[in-house]
């Protein structure tokens, strides 16, 4: 018999959650709950095992990609939404549901590219990117990950990335 989730293994992955913006607090229908279900083919965070929690964890981890303090905020009403970044990371999540290859880069690492290829700038080790960015940079970021996923399933409906068709 597997062993059941831990207490301090919830709150963990709430805590995580939070703090990349993918969780919408009393709501089982946001993207935190689409990563677990993802990853382990269940809904609820509470179901799963103790080793289904572990691997949740360390995605989340991955995602964080731990680097420098939090910088200095701006000026609360020129940043990016909450919404805005949920928005963001529910492409991401799609995006890489889409990947016909499994991708070895985290999916915090994977964003910040794709941020720095539509804004064209670097934003080095700064660990607070993303709550950082402006709402008009938010909204280039998010509709740039449309485009990427629009093709994602151009590419998947054709056969893949070689244009063969499938069946």
């Amino acid at each position: 018999m597997q062993k059941s989730i831990e207490n301090w293994q919830i709150r963990s992955i709430f805590a995580m959650g939070r703090d990349l913006g993918i969780v919408q607090a009393g709501s089982h229908d946001d993207n935190l709950h689409a990563l677990v279900e993802g990853i382990t083919g269940k809904e609820s965070i509470k179901l799963l095992s103790f080793k289904e929690a572990t691997q949740v964890i360390s995605r989340l981890k991955t995602d964080l990609d731990f680097g420098s303090p939090p910088p200095e905020r701006k000026k609360a009403s020129a940043l990016v939404s909450t919404a805005q970044i949920s928005k963001i990371w529910a492409l991401m999540y799609q995006l890489s549901n889409l990947d016909t290859e499994p991708d070895i880069c985290p999916l915090r690492t994977r964003l910040k590219g794709v941020a720095q290829k539509a804004l064209g700038r670097d934003f080095g080790r700064d660990y607070n990117w993303l709550q950082s960015l402006s709402k008009s940079d938010a909204n280039k970021v998010t509709e740039t990950l449309k485009r990427y996923v629009a093709s994602a399933k151009r590419k998947n409906s054709m056969g893949g990335a070689d244009g063969e068709p499938t069946g």
